[in-house]
């Protein structure tokens, strides 16, 4: 699995856990206005988000990472 670590964040290849976190900020209209055209996205679809950016990391050999600070 593809990791990068610095003193205080990791960049990592999604997981099953990180679908309820991000299907939370994806329902979040607040956040949603400033990306496409700011529909909010509900669990399935961000699951479905998910994995084509698993598949892309699959099949191109990179992708989009999950980002997780480390806040020491």
């Amino acid at each position: 699995m593809v990791t990068l670590e610095t003193p205080r964040l990791i960049l990592r290849r999604w997981r099953e856990e990180d679908v309820a976190p991000m299907a939370a900020v994806n329902a979040d209209p607040e956040v949603m206005r400033w990306i496409r055209d700011g529909s909010v996205r509900d669990e399935q679809q961000t699951r479905g988000g998910v994995r084509a950016w698993e598949s892309e990391w699959e099949s191109q050999g990179f992708g989009l990472f999950v980002f997780g600070g480390m806040y020491v």
